[in-house]
C-alpha cells in the first residue's frame, strides 16, 4: 500500500510539562501533566528535566508506563545545558549533563533532546536580556567566534554517546548565542553530523520572525509554535479557532498557542468594574508573553484585539503588534497563499460590525474583502453598517447579564440583518456569534438564518 500523502496526514500535537508549570513556585508533577495531555487528546509529552522527581529506572520507567497507559509518546527531552564558558572545567561539566541526560532519554525512549547553545550571563536578569532581545555582550576578552568553537567541540563530543544511544540532539535557537539563525546554522552546518538537528521555536526571534523562519525549517526535526490569543471559557474558541489552524495549515503557515499558559485578557472584569482583577490578568499576561518572545499576537476576539493593542500599552510603547483573524485572513488572500472554491449555490451575506472591530479600532475592510472574495457569495449591507453599526448586546460585560428591557438587542440586530435577505450573518466575533446565535434560537429561525464566523466561511472554501 502506497504511503499517505504528507499533505493529507494528520499533524500530531505535543505538550511541554513546563507548560504547566513556569518555572516559579510548587512544580506542577510530571505524573499529573502526563494524566492531563492524555485528556486532553495530546499526542505526546515534551519532559522537562527540571521537573523530574527522580532519575531512577524504576522513575524513568514509571514515566514510561504512565505515557503508554494515557496513549502517548514521550517526544523530546529539554535538559537545559550551557556551553558558553572560558571556564573548561564549566564546559566539562554540562557536557557531563548532557551525557548523563543521553542515558536517560534512552531509557525514557525519547528520541531526541531539545539542545541549547547557551549564553554569556553578561546580563544576569532573563527580564533585562528580554529587554535587549537576546543580544548580548561577549565576556570582556572574548568574542562570538569564541563561544561558538566552544559550543561546537562540547557538541561534537557528545555526538558518539548520541549515537550509540540513538538519541537525536535538536539545538533550539533559543535566547542567547543561537538567537541569530546565523549562529544556529554555523553550529549545525559545523557539526555535520545526523545525530544534530534543530529544534524551531518560532517565538524565539527579535525581530520579523517569518524570513529567519524560512532559513530555519528546511533542517528542522520539530517546532514549537507558538502565537497568542485571549478569550475564556464561556467562548466557542474550538469551532474557530479549528477553522482558523485549518486555514493557517493551508497556507503553510507555522502558529501554535500558549497552551495552558493562556488565560483571558482580563477585558470582561474591567468593562464589569473589577479594575484588580484586570490589572492581575494584564500583568500575568505580559510576564508571559515577555518570557516567550512573543512579538506578534493573532485573534479572532476584537475584545482581546482592543485590550492587548489599546490598554496592555497604557504605561509606555507595545512590545508586540496584534492583528485580528480578518486582517490574517485577508493577507493570506490577497497574496494568493490559499485558494477559494464555490461551494454549492450563490449565498448571500451580511456582515456584522463588532464594536471593538470596527467602531473602536477602524477595521471595515480586512473582513469585508474576505467575504467579497468567496466565490459564489454576495455582501449585503445593513442599514446600520461600519461607523453607523448596532451593537450585538454582549459588550461592556452584558454578556453575563440578563436584559431588563422589554426588547433584546440581540434580537433587533437579527431583524435587522434579516431585512437584507441574507441566509448568512457573517461575524468576527466570538460574542457577536453566541449572541446572535442565541437571538436565532430564540426566534426559532436557527434553519432559515446561519451565523457564522469569517474563518468558518473560509475554511468552507478552501481548496485542499
Amino acid at each position: 500500500m502506497a504511503a499517505e500523502p504528507a499533505s493529507k496526514r494528520r499533524i500530531r500535537l505535543g505538550v511541554s510539562s513546563y507548560s504547566y508549570w513556569h518555572f516559579k513556585g510548587d512544580q506542577y508533577p510530571i505524573e499529573s501533566v502526563i494524566d492531563e495531555a492524555g485528556r486532553l487528546g495530546f499526542d505526546g509529552v515534551e519532559l522537562l528535566h527540571r521537573q523530574m522527581s527522580g532519575e531512577s529506572t524504576a522513575y524513568l520507567n514509571g514515566l514510561k508506563r504512565q505515557a503508554f497507559r494515557n496513549g502517548l509518546d514521550l517526544i523530546q527531552f529539554s535538559i537545559h545545558q550551557d556551553f558558553v564558558s572560558p571556564d573548561a572545567q564549566v564546559r566539562r561539566k554540562e557536557i557531563d549533563h548532557t551525557l548523563h541526560c543521553i542515558e536517560m532519554a534512552a531509557q525514557l525512549g525519547t528520541p531526541s533532546i531539545r539542545l541549547n547553545s547557551g549564553r554569556w550571563k553578561t546580563i544576569a536578569s532573563f527580564d533585562d536580556l528580554m529587554k535587549v532581545k537576546g543580544d548580548e555582550p561577549p565576556v570582556p576578552g572574548y568574542t562570538n567566534a569564541d563561544a561558538l568553537k566552544w559550543c561546537i567541540d562540547s557538541i561534537q563530543e557528545c555526538i558518539p554517546a548520541a549515537e550509540r544511544a540513538g538519541v537525536v540532539l535538536d539545538l533550539e535557537n533559543h535566547w542567547g548565542l543561537t538567537t541569530k539563525t546565523e549562529a544556529l546554522l554555523h553550529i549545525y552546518r559545523t557539526v555535520n553530523s545526523p545525530w544534530l538537528g534543530i529544534n524551531l521555536d518560532i517565538g524565539n526571534f527579535p525581530g520579523d520572525p517569518y524570513p529567519e523562519i524560512e532559513k530555519i525549517v528546511p533542517y528542522a526535526n520539530i517546532v514549537h509554535f507558538k502565537t497568542y490569543f485571549g478569550g475564556g471559557v464561556w467562548y466557542t474558541l474550538d469551532l474557530d479557532y479549528r477553522r482558523i489552524a485549518n486555514i493557517l495549515r493551508q497556507a503553510n503557515v507555522s502558529f501554535v498557542t500558549l497552551g495552558c499558559e493562556e488565560r483571558c485578557t482580563g477585558d470582561p472584569a474591567r468593562r464589569l468594574g473589577d479594575e484588580a482583577l484586570f490589572q492581575r490578568f494584564k500583568k500575568k499576561n505580559v510576564e508571559t508573553l515577555r518570557a516567550r518572545g512573543v512579538r506578534k499576537i493573532v485573534t479572532h476576539c476584537p475584545h482581546c484585539l482592543n485590550t492587548l493593542k489599546n490598554e496592555y500599552t497604557e504605561d509606555g510603547e507595545p512590545e508586540f503588534t496584534v492583528v485580528h483573524h480578518s486582517q490574517l485572513l485577508n493577507t493570506l488572500v490577497e497574496e494568493g497563499k490559499i485558494t477559494l472554491q464555490a461551494n454549492g449555490e450563490a449565498t448571500p451575506v451580511t456582515f456584522h460590525d463588532p464594536c471593538y472591530l470596527g467602531r473602536h479600532n477602524g477595521e471595515f475592510e480586512a473582513p469585508r474583502s474576505v467575504v467579497k472574495a468567496l466565490p459564489g457569495v454576495t455582501l449585503h449591507e445593513m442599514e446600520r453598517s461600519r461607523e453607523n453599526s448596532f451593537c450585538c448586546g454582549g459588550g461592556g460585560g452584558q454578556m453575563w447579564l440578563e436584559s431588563s428591557g422589554s426588547r433584546r438587542i440581540e434580537g433587533m440586530r437579527l431583524e435587522e440583518a434579516e431585512k437584507t435577505g441574507a441566509r448568512v450573518v457573517a461575524t468576527g466575533c466570538p460574542f457577536c456569534k453566541i449572541m446572535l446565535e442565541s437571538a436565532s434560537a430564540t426566534a426559532g429561525k436557527g434553519n432559515l438564518v446561519q451565523i457564522k464566523d469569517i474563518a468558518e466561511l473560509v475554511s468552507e472554501a478552501i481548496v485542499r
